[in-house]
């Protein structure tokens, strides 16, 4: 049975790959999604490395880089939704 907040330890613990399922799996035929992926994997770098040197960051400057950094990826993700046509019913499914 798995702890209520499960943690993944190691090296590359956070590096996980995930699988495109649903309305992104065709992404690579759809060059608008697959444009918008490639945007999202810079801004998930971006996430990585604001995160790497939170330590050398006052507490109002990294909070208020991660809040516009959020919120970039916020956005990016709604258009991701509106270009694949995912809608809050599919996580239903």
């Amino acid at each position: 049975m798995a702890p209520e907040h499960a943690r993944l330890r190691g090296d590359n613990a956070t590096e996980i790959p995930l699988a495109l399922l649903g309305s992104l799996k065709d992404a690579s035929e759809k060059p608008e999604v697959a444009a918008l992926l490639a945007e999202r994997l810079v801004l998930e770098s971006r996430f990585k490395t604001l995160r790497e040197a939170k330590p050398s960051m006052s507490k109002p400057d990294y909070y208020r880089d991660l809040e516009v950094l959020l919120l970039e990826i916020a956005r990016l993700q709604q258009s991701i939704d509106l270009a694949t046509g995912w809608s809050e019913n599919d996580a239903d499914s």
